[in-house]
C-alpha cells in the first residue's frame, strides 16, 4: 500500500492534515466544554452561553470537515485502486499466451473486484483509521492530563436513543447500497468482457487496449462509490449531530444542576468525553493494525504476477530481434506430447510467403495443436520453428502478433457494437470497415454501432466467425492461421470467403478443415495430412 499512497502523495498529506484537524477539533470540542463549565461556578450565565455557543461553532466545524475528509478519502481511494487496475493492465501488456492462461478468467476477476474490495476496506481504510485513532489518543492525553468523571444514567439513556435513531435512515442507506452493488457487478462484467477477449487483442496486438477500457470501466466504478460515500457521510453526520446534542443535553442540564446549586459539576463532561475517546481509540487501534497487515499478502499477489519460469529468463537476456516480413516459417523435427499422450512427432513442414496451405487429418492428430504452436501459444514443445531462418523466440512478442493472426473456432465477441468488435477500439476509415466486412461476407449487419449482448449471445456461430474473419482482415496481418475459421458458416459463405483467400496473392493463409474433399486438394498449393498412418501430402 505504501507505495500507491505515495504515488498520492500530495492527496495523502492533505488527507492526513484534515484527519489531524478532525481530531483536535474533536478534543477542542470537549476542552470547550471545561470554560462553559467554569462560567456556571462563577455564575456568569452570559459567559456560559457564549462559551456553549462557541463549542456548537467548533462541533459545526468538526462534522464539516468530517464530511468533507470522507468524500475526500474515497477520491484518493478509488485513485489508488484505479492505479492498480491499471498497472495490471500493463501487466497484460506484456504477458505472453501461456503465462496469461495459468490462472482462470474468475481468478482475474476476483483481483480486480473482491481483493481490491479487500485492499479498500480493510486496508486503505484502515490506515486512514489507524492514522486518526493515533492522533485523537495523542490530543486527548495531552488535554486529559487534569480531567475526569461523568452522569451515567442521562448518558445510557441517550446512548439507547442513538442506537435506535438511525433505524429511520435504513431505507436511504439500502437505496444507495444497492446502487452501489449494480455498479459493482457491472465493472465485473466488464473486467470479465476483456479479459475473455485477451486471445482476440493478444494475436490482434492490440494489448494496449486493456488500460483504455480499464481506465473506463473504473472510472464509472469510482463515480458511484463517491456516491455511496456521500450517501454513508449523511447518516454518519447525522449519528454524529445526535452525538452532539446529547452531550450538549448533558452539559445543559449539568449546568441547570450546578446553577441551582444541587450538584458541583466541575470538568466531568469533559474528562468523560476525552476518556471514552482515548480508550476507544486504544481499541481500534490494535484492531486496525492487524488488518492492515491482512491485506499485504493480497498485494504480494499482484506484484509478483506473473511469475516468469527459468526459460522465459534466460530469453529475456537475449537481445530480441526485429521482424518486417514473413517470407517463410519451417518447422523442424516439432514434437508435442499433452500428459501421457503424443500428439505428433518428429513433425516436418515448410510455409512460405503467399501460399496457401491446408492441415488435414483425423481427429486428435493435432492440426490444432500445430497451429497454436505457430503462433506462440504453446511453448511445451520439443524441436525447432524457424521464421526466415531464425528461430521463433529471437523475436520481438509483438512482433509476432503483429505480422501473425490465429482464428479460432471458438470466437470471442465484447460486449460492445459490431464496429468496435472488428476494430478492436483502434481507429480505421469507413471505407476499411466497409471492405473487411465485404471480404467476411457480413451481410447480416443493419446498423455497425448496434450493440452486441455478452459473447455475442443473440448473433449465429456463423455470424460471430465472420466478424473474427473481419478482424484479421483489417489488420492487414501477413499469415492467417485459420482453426476452423468457417467451420461454422453455410456452404455459400464458406466457399466465398475461403476463394477469397486463396486469391489474394498477399496473403500466406494455413487453413485447418475437417470437410476438405480430396477433389479439392488443387486449390491450395499444399496439403498436408497430420493422421499418423498417412505422409504428408503435396497436391
Amino acid at each position: 500500500m505504501k507505495k500507491y499512497m505515495l504515488q498520492q502523495l500530495p492527496a495523502n498529506i492533505l488527507m492526513i492534515t484534515m484527519l489531524f484537524i478532525i481530531s483536535a477539533l474533536s478534543v477542542l470540542t470537549a476542552v470547550i466544554l471545561t470554560f462553559s463549565t467554569n462560567a456556571l461556578l462563577d455564575g456568569d450565565l452570559q459567559a456560559f452561553i457564549k462559551w456553549l455557543l462557541v463549542d456548537l461553532v467548533a462541533w459545526g466545524l468538526l462534522l464539516a470537515f468530517n464530511y468533507v475528509a470522507n468524500v475526500y478519502q474515497q477520491k484518493i481511494i478509488q485513485k489508488m485502486c484505479t492505479q492498480i487496475r491499471l498497472d495490471f493492465a500493463k501487466k497484460l501488456e506484456q504477458v505472453d499466451f501461456q503465462q496469461f492462461h495459468k490462472q482462470s478468467d474468475g481468478q482475474y476477476i476476483s483481483w480486480m473486484t473482491n481483493d481490491l474490495n479487500t485492499l479498500e476496506t480493510v486496508g486503505f481504510k484502515n490506515v486512514y483509521a489507524f492514522l486518526s485513532s493515533l492522533f485523537s489518543i495523542v490530543l486527548a492525553s495531552i488535554a486529559l492530563f487534569s480531567y475526569h468523571y461523568t452522569l451515567l444514567t442521562l448518558t445510557v439513556v441517550l446512548a439507547i436513543i442513538m442506537i435506535f435513531a438511525p433505524n429511520v435512515f435504513t431505507n436511504y442507506i439500502q437505496k444507495a447500497t444497492l446502487s452501489l452493488s449494480k455498479s459493482s457487478e457491472k465493472i465485473t462484467n466488464k473486467i470479465k468482457d476483456y479479459l475473455g477477449g485477451f486471445d482476440v487483442l493478444y494475436f490482434a496486438n492490440k494489448r494496449y487496449q486493456f488500460e483504455k477500457k480499464f481506465q473506463e470501466a473504473s472510472t464509472q466504478f469510482s463515480d458511484e462509490k463517491v456516491k455511496y460515500e456521500k450517501a454513508n457521510g449523511v447518516l454518519t453526520n447525522s449519528i454524529g449531530l445526535l452525538n452532539v446534542l446529547s452531550q450538549m443535553f448533558i452539559e445543559l442540564v449539568t449546568g441547570i444542576l450546578v446553577f441551582t446549586k444541587q450538584v458541583t459539576f466541575g470538568a466531568i463532561t469533559t474528562t468523560g468525553n476525552l476518556a471514552s475517546t482515548i480508550f476507544n481509540s486504544l481499541a481500534q487501534l490494535s484492531n486496525q493494525k492487524m488488518q492492515i497487515k491482512s491485506v499485504y499478502s493480497i498485494l504480494e499477489k499482484l506484484d509478483t504476477w506473473p511469475e516468469k519460469d527459468e526459460a522465459t529468463r534466460e530469453n529475456d537476456e537475449f537481445e530480441k530481434k526485429n521482424l518486417d516480413e514473413i517470407d517463410s516459417i519451417h518447422v523442424k523435427n516439432l514434437s508435442y506430447t499433452y500428459g501421457d499422450k503424443t500428439v505428433f512427432e518428429n513433425l516436418n513442414l515448410s510455409i512460405r510467403r503467399g501460399e496457401k496451405y491446408a492441415i488435414v487429418g483425423d481427429s486428435g492428430s493435432g492440426k490444432s495443436t500445430l497451429l497454436k504452436i505457430i503462433s506462440g501459444q504453446l511453448k511445451n514443445y520439443t524441436g525447432k520453428i524457424y521464421i526466415n531462418n531464425q528461430k521463433m523466440e529471437d523475436y520481438h512478442l509483438s512482433d509476432l502478433t503483429d505480422k501473425i493472426q490465429y482464428v479460432d473456432q471458438n470466437v470471442y465477441i465484447f460486449q460492445d457494437s459490431i464496429r468496435n468488435n472488428i476494430t478492436l477500439w483502434d481507429e480505421y476509415s469507413d471505407k476499411q470497415i466497409d471492405e473487411s466486412m465485404k471480404k467476411a461476407y457480413i451481410n447480416f449487419v443493419d446498423d455497425i454501432d448496434a450493440p452486441i449482448e455478452e459473447n455475442g449471445r443473440n448473433l449465429s456461430g456463423g455470424q460471430r466467425q465472420r466478424i473474427a474473419l473481419a478482424r484479421s482482415f483489417i489488420q492487414n496481418k501477413q499469415v492467417l492461421l485459420i482453426d476452423e475459421g468457417t467451420a461454422a458458416l453455410d456452404k455459400k459463405s464458406a466457399q466465398y470467403i475461403e476463394e477469397m483467400l486463396r486469391n489474394d496473392p498477399s496473403l500466406t493463409v494455413v487453413m485447418v478443415t475437417h470437410r476438405l474433399d480430396p477433389k479439392d486438394y488443387h486449390l491450395f498449393d499444399h496439403v498436408y495430412d497430420l493422421s499418423p498412418s498417412k505422409e504428408i501430402v503435396y497436391a
